[in-house]
């Protein structure tokens, strides 16, 4: 069942769009956008769409843009957000992923740069782990407990406390709901992926129907559906502990993964892409790790650009 944005919706998002593009965002203001993010699906769906006009054109159509500036409650202001709020409405449902802007993430309740991991304890006793390029916001009311996964990775273990309101996490394609669990979750750019270690996590796709994740089980969704379920083990959350495990694991993905560690680019030469490769590789010093492949395979590490590309080619 898909998602009706009422008008009233997308005119409060994008007059929100309008103060962050304006910088006209205090304290007090980030804490009202932030309760209004978590009303709803559809607030939130809004604000995706919102965000992404402006990842597409880079800032407010300037009609738009021009007629809020030093007008914050002249009509010109109340025409330039009924005008965004269109553009909003006709943001094609490809839209609804965004990038996480700078602002958002400046304005983030937690986050981490790249390379950084992060443990936090939120206000009910369930503990957080943040990877590397994280963000997330966290939002308790009387109604619900509510993680919103902006970008990155987090790894959840839910408190024992008894607690009646639900624990959700919220990505861009839909919501989880803890059922007693240890889990971890991922964006991706156009899915999200989940992975349960132990209890149950309810997945409801932001236009599908809801499915259930026990422990030992993996599975990707996108805003439609959940993909194949498959099995899940330890290895999963290694990274919570700083090592990144790999089981006859293709190089390539091996390489993916220490990117996301590092700000220089990794690039494998396709020769050696798909050699399957094993062991523990600390994510904290990538180059340790890469200097680990090339000792125990036919890898050459090459480094140019002032260590700014590494290229990783077969050994001579």
């Amino acid at each position: 069942m898909s998602i009706t944005l009422e008008r009233k919706v997308l005119e409060e998002a994008a007059d929100w769009l309008i103060k962050m593009q304006e910088d006209l965002m205090d304290d007090a203001e980030i804490n009202r956008f932030k309760q209004w993010l978590a009303l709803s699906n559809a607030h939130r769906l809004a604000w995706q769409r919102a965000e992404k006009i402006t990842t597409k054109l880079g800032t407010l159509p300037p009609s738009i843009g021009m007629a809020t500036l030093d007008r914050p409650s002249k009509p010109e202001r109340r025409e330039a957000v009924a005008k965004l709020a269109l553009f909003i409405a006709a943001a094609p449902v490809g839209w609804s992923v965004w990038d996480i802007t700078h602002k958002q993430l400046h304005i983030a309740d937690y986050r981490t740069r790249v390379g950084e991991q992060q443990k936090v304890t939120i206000a009910d006793g369930s503990q957080i782990t943040l990877n590397t390029d994280t963000a997330i916001d966290v939002s308790f009311s009387n109604e619900q407990r509510l993680i919103m996964l902006r970008k990155g990775e987090i790894y959840i273990e839910t408190s024992h406390r008894n607690d009646p309101r639900p624990f959700l996490v919220s990505s861009v394609q839909g919501q989880l709901r803890a059922l007693g669990t240890r889990f971890s979750v991922r964006q991706f750019t156009n899915t999200s992926h989940l992975a349960v270690l132990k209890g149950a996590v309810e997945v409801t796709p932001a236009n599908g129907p809801a499915v259930v994740i026990t422990a030992g089980q993996q599975t990707t969704f996108d805003a439609l559906q959940t993909d194949n379920i498959i099995p899940a083990d330890d290895l999963s959350a290694a990274w919570t502990n700083g090592m990144l495990m790999a089981d006859a694991m293709p190089l390539q993905t091996l390489c993916d993964d220490l990117s996301r560690f590092r700000n220089s680019r990794l690039r494998v030469e396709p020769a050696i892409a798909n050699l399957a490769v094993s062991g523990a590789f600390p994510l904290s010093d990538t180059n340790k790790a890469l200097d680990m492949l090339a000792a125990t395979y036919p890898i050459t590490v090459n480094k140019a650009l002032f260590g700014y590309m590494t290229t990783l080619s077969p050994k001579d």
